[in-house]
Formats: structure tokens, sequence, C-alpha cells
């Protein structure tokens, strides 16, 4: 056995602090908190297109300053449905959105791997939940608080909305009070008491139905309809529209041919840079992009935006200031439904309302009857939910971490703690033996002040771990 004179263990007694505290900062330094690159996959249910999964991934970057978009950087994913593997590249927007379209179907469980270089943002399975809440539809009829007289009015909004500061379509269809059927020739005479605006307006009712070009100048919007026929029957409509304050206009034909990229055309009413577009069917999420908005002179800002050729069906361009505001159709968002069929008599035979669409397919005034076939067209809010989150696997890494260091910085300091009371106990032994003072004042003082200096470190690093 080795023996340590009493000079060797002074010296331990000094410098076993300065190692302790040494290894309190290297265990803090491994444990310390790093920057935490992740992505959120927020999936909608398929659609009857037939274009896959249109998918949207949010990266972030989390740092002790707080959460940051990753913007601009390289997405690449692979996705696995059975056997079934495919591939998608594609960037984040300066709010690290990217919008990826997947050619998968028929599937309730993806395996996604999400990268941007060689981080690996999340990876794991995506799933379908067993069952989703849709939100409420927008009724495609406005509420009236008066409504009389022989000719019976009822009001439709195009797209449901009204965007201020942008004309809208705004249809109404005037009926027989007695025989519920379509009038003809009916005038219309509206009055918004400043509310709106009136353009371009129908000289009289085509088979039951006038169209009016509004536009708002606020979000209580009041409206009333005077109508009356050649023979002198009368009718009244008082209520209220609905308005989505700071939504864009969209623009669209109301109906493309099959073998056309539908495209629309977004304009803001302000300065903005990005604008969320998406095409929806009555199922699910078609396609989707972040659209980049220029600048125009008069203060507005716009974008074209053209979409994939698609099958015949009905679908709903949905408008969203941010990435998640189409899944709720809330404040600031604009839907616009539009055909996709090889002629206007065989697009009305897709109109959600039959006995309005349907039974002017085969009329010379089908053109005109698309216009009020899409009022009827309510927009169905898409649900969303997140398939996939690599925070959770990130942050459990980042616990190691931090358990790991606090393991070194408290494996250092009760190693320490036990050496300096074995050798205090050993100086003190000694000293009874031989009758002497074991550490001179100069010793004792310097060992206390260590000894409290350890203790502090102790105390700091807990506080550390803690925070």
């Amino acid at each position: 056995m080795i023996a340590y004179s009493g000079r060797s263990e002074r010296w331990l007694l000094i410098l076993t602090p300065f190692v302790a505290m040494t290894a309190v900062g290297v265990g803090l330094r491994v444990g310390a908190s790093d920057a935490i690159v992740a992505a959120t996959v927020f999936s909608a249910p398929e659609s009857q297109a037939g274009t896959g999964l249109a998918w949207q991934v949010v990266a972030f970057r989390v740092n002790a300053s707080g959460r940051e978009p990753l913007a601009r950087q390289p997405l690449d994913v692979t996705a696995r449905a059975g056997a079934v593997s495919t591939h998608w590249t594609g960037s984040t927007n300066e709010e690290g959105v990217g919008e990826m379209q997947l050619p998968l179907a028929g599937t309730d469980i993806v395996g996604l791997e999400i990268r941007s270089g060689a981080e690996v943002l999340a990876k794991g399975e995506a799933r379908v939940p067993p069952r989703l809440e849709r939100p409420s539809v927008t009724p495609v009829w406005m509420p009236f608080a008066r409504r009389e007289g022989r000719i019976v009015l009822d009001v439709a909004v195009l797209g449901q909305r009204l965007a201020p500061g942008f004309p809208a379509s705004i249809w109404v269809r005037a009926t027989d009070a007695v025989t519920h059927s379509r009038l003809s020739g009916v005038t219309l005479e509206p009055d918004a008491e400043g509310s709106l605006s009136f353009g371009r307006m129908s000289s009289a009712t085509v088979d039951g139905w006038s169209e009016l070009t509004a536009t708002a100048a606020g979000f209580a919007i009041s409206l009333t309809l005077q109508a009356r026929t050649a023979d002198g029957r009368t009718g009244e409509w008082h209520g209220g529209l609905f308005a989505s304050p700071g939504a864009v206009k969209i623009e669209t034909r109301r109906r493309w041919a099959p073998d056309e990229g539908p495209t629309t055309t977004l304009v803001a009413p302000t300065v903005k840079a990005t604008e969320y577009l998406e095409i929806d069917d009555s199922h699910g999420r078609v396609w989707a992009t972040a659209a980049a908005l220029g600048q125009a002179g008069d203060g507005t800002s716009s974008a074209t935006i053209s979409a994939p050729p698609l099958p015949p069906g009905l679908y709903w361009a949905v408008a969203a200031s941010d990435a998640g505001g189409a899944s709720l159709l809330g404040p600031g968002t604009a839907a616009l439904p539009f055909f996709v069929a090889a002629s206007d008599p065989s697009a009305l035979q897709l109109g959600t309302d039959r006995s309005e669409c349907a039974a002017s397919a085969g009329a010379g005034s089908a053109s005109h009857a698309l216009g009020p076939c899409l009022a009827l067209a309510a927009a169905a809010p898409i649900a969303r939910w997140t398939a996939l989150d690599g925070f959770p696997a990130k942050n459990a890494h980042l616990r190691e971490k931090r358990l790991r260091g606090m393991a070194i910085a408290g494996g250092s300091i009760l190693v320490a703690m036990a050496l300096e009371t074995i050798l205090i106990m050993r100086a003190a032994a000694r000293g009874r033996a031989t009758g002497e003072l074991a550490m001179s004042p100069r010793y004792q003082s310097a060992v206390a002040v260590l000894v409290a200096v350890l203790g502090f470190a102790l105390v700091t690093a807990f506080i550390l771990r803690w925070a």
C-alpha cells in the first residue's frame, strides 16, 4: 500500500475542489441545451381527385431565445405505405412551411422520414385517426330579418362571404309565394344603406335568378331588396351578409375543362408576402401551395397560381393568411367554388343542390345557371390533424444529454465531497495522535473557502439543471 504524507494530503485537500469545479463545468457543458431543429406534419383526408396526399410540413428551430421558423430550407421526404415508397423534395417558405404532395392513395398508415440536409427533422408513422371532427359549414342562404310579399326572395353569396373592399357576386332567387316556382322577369332594387356599393346588376331574373355585383365597405353588411313583376306582384327582403375581414379576393373561372390546369389569382387588400392556397373537394385536400405575393402600385398585393389538371368534379379554392387557417374557414379566409367539367350542362350535374342545378342542365341558360349553382355549394372545412411531430424525439435526446451532464457534474461533486471528508478526518486523527495541529491556520482557511466554493458549485449546478 502506498503511504501518503501529511503534506501530500494537504495538497489533495486544496486541489480536490478545483478538480471538482472543473468537472462540474464539463458536465454542465455536456448537458447544455443545444438548438432543436424539428418538423411537424399536419395531415388532411385524401380527396377523390386521385392527386394523392396533400400534407403540410412546418419546420422550426427552438433555442434559448424561443422558437423561430426554419426558413428557406430544403426538405427531402421519403414516404412509405406498405410496399409502395415515394419521394418528395421541396423547401420551406419564410414561415417554415412546406406543402408536399405524396402520390399515395388508400392508406391509413404512412411511414415518413423528413430531412433537411443531413439533419433528420422527423421520423415515424403518420396515422389517420379513427374519427375526424369536421367543423360546421357556413349556411348558403343569407339570414334575413324580414321577408314579405307575393314574391319570395332568397339571397346567396358566391363563396358564402364577402371580402371587404372587393366586388362580390350576390345571387338572388325569386319564387312565387304560393306555387314556389321560380319567377322570370322580376326586377330588383337594392338598398344597402352605405354598407355596399353596387356595380353590375342583371336587368331581370332569368329562370328565377338574378346576379348583383357589390363591394362591401365594412364588416357589418345589411341589404334590402325590393322585387317587382310586370303584373304588379311585389316582394321585399331585408337581412345581413357575412364578411371575412382581411380576406383576399379569389378570381378563377366558373368552369375548367379536365385537360386544363385551373389558374387562380389572389388579390390581397394590403401588402403581404405570403398567402396559403389549397384546392379541396368534398372529401379532402386535393392540392396546396404557399403563394408569394407581389406588391402592386395601389397598395394591394397579388399572385397568380396554376394548379395541375383535375378530373371532373366540384372543387373549392381556399385562401388563408396563415398555414392552418383553411382548416377552420375563420376570419381572414376566403373560399370560391368552381367546376371541372367538359361542358356547362355536365358541370351542373355536379352541383350540390340538384333541384337548382340539374334542373337547368339541359336548358339554353346552362351557362347562366353555373353562377347560382356554385353559390349554393357551401365550402366544407377540411379537418386537419397532427400526424407526425419530430419535437418529442428531439426533446428526449436533449433530456438524455442533460441527465448525462448532470451525472458528470453531480458525480464529481460527490466524489470530491467524499475525498475531502476522508482527508479532513485523516488530518484530524493525525493531529490527535501527535498532539499537533494537522494543518496550519493558513491551510485551514484555504480548505474552508474551497469547500464553501464547492458547495456553491453544487447549488449552482442544480439551479441550472432546474432552469
